[in-house]
């Protein structure tokens, strides 16, 4: 029988986010605890400092843009107040707003938890001037909302305006969607895992695959399929619907499939050692997802989530601003003209079931958490994966 090789893979729209700390200087009001600082303005280069509410010199950071620096002593730093605020609440939500209260514990600041507002925009700008009230900062999330199309975040952004309030986006796209134009243009910074990258590698993985258990198949022995365009956390469900048509018409000994993007939830079946379908409602479908699903590219939250933080924190401290944020991560095919804003990207990891435990131990090394306890780190450092992408070509700068 013709043999099939099935890849069902997302390029998906994910985690909008950004980054820490730019050495640009800016000219608006950061607010501080006990009140207020015009801290760009009173920035001291002579001695690489800023100045607080009482005019004490607040040390800048010699670390790289972007990075939890974890030899800077944030104690000698405003202790500001966050809050997340998102529109509607999910699964990515509500991982993300731990990881961001993770690195809030970091950065001796006080993270104030998410606020949701049922997929309302209405409800969330109504709030939106006591919220600001109460916090030094926000990061703020519109999507997902209904309908997807609209100014939504264009809305957003101006009410944020009248409220001179300092804020980051989330992990959704700083953009308004509309039928003619439904990805553009940036509205604000922000990080968003590569698609290309793992689009371009998941076929590579697939091919590895395809030597080690077929080796004696020829090459055109085999299909290919593939599904793209998925937003950020849809990436594992398809993965689901595939493993479970694999299943019911008898191709799971022939057929592979990889993905990218989600929300972990492959990765956390693999801590199980669960092997069927991620859809675990239907006992009936036991697909065998380790010969099935062969991995996934996959961005952990809590490394999404430290750039997004460090571009706030340095927005509250002035040392950076929206408009000074990475410029080397302009993409002028993103910025109307006369915007610099970032989309800085982060990369996506290689996950399968030889490797899921060190990617996730690393996590915790990284990011000085203590989420996977049991996981061996004696040979794991910062630095056994690299949190850094190089600006692509099709960028244009």
């Amino acid at each position: 029988m013709r043999r099939f090789l099935a890849v069902a893979f997302a390029l998906l729209i994910i985690a909008t986010l950004n980054g820490c700390n730019d050495s640009g200087s800016v000219g608006e009001t950061v607010k501080m605890d006990g009140g207020i600082a015009d801290a760009a303005a009173d920035r001291a280069t002579s001695d690489n400092s800023t100045a607080d509410d009482d005019g004490k010199a607040l040390p800048f950071f010699n670390g790289e843009t972007g990075v939890f620096d974890p030899d800077f002593d944030h104690s000698v730093m405003p202790r500001f107040k966050v809050t997340y605020v998102s529109v509607g609440v999910s699964t990515s939500t509500k991982l993300f707003s731990e990881c961001l209260g993770h690195w809030a514990q970091l950065t001796n600041c006080e993270y104030l938890g998410m606020r949701d507002f049922n997929y309302s925009l209405d409800a969330m700008l109504a709030a939106l001037p006591a919220i600001a009230e109460q916090n030094d900062g926000l990061i703020v999330d519109v999507y997902p909302v209904q309908p997807i199309y609209g100014d939504h975040y264009s809305r957003v952004i101006e009410v944020l305006d009248e409220l001179n309030v300092t804020w980051m986006s989330g992990i959704f796209e700083s953009k308004d969607y509309d039928y003619v134009n439904p990805a553009g243009p940036l509205l604000y910074p922000q990080i968003n895992s590569d698609p290309y990258a793992a689009g371009a590698s998941i076929p590579y993985k697939l091919l590895e695959y395809r030597e080690q258990k077929w080796p004696d198949v020829p090459l055109d022995e085999f299909g290919w399929i593939t599904l793209s365009n998925l937003s950020y956390a849809y990436g594992e469900p398809f993965v689901s619907g595939a493993a479970a048509s694999i299943y019911e018409n008898g191709l799971t000994d022939n057929t592979a499939i990889a993905t990218s993007g989600g929300e972990g939830r492959l990765i956390l079946q693999w801590e199980q050692g669960i092997w069927n379908t991620l859809i675990d409602s239907i006992p009936d479908w036991n697909v065998s997802m380790l010969d099935a699903c062969i991995g996934m590219y996959y961005t952990p939250l809590i490394i999404s989530a430290e750039p997004v933080w460090c571009a706030l924190y340095a927005f509250m401290t002035g040392q950076s601003s929206p408009e000074t944020l990475w410029p080397e991560w302009a993409n002028k095919h993103d910025n109307p003209p006369g915007n610099t804003y970032a989309s800085r990207l982060v990369p996506s990891y290689w996950a399968d079931y030889s490797n899921y435990k060190e990617l996730l131990a690393w996590t915790d090394v990284y990011a000085q958490a203590n989420n996977y306890p049991n996981y061996p780190k004696d040979n794991i450092s910062r630095d056994s994966y690299s949190t850094k992408v190089q600006v692509p070509e099709y960028y244009g700068g």
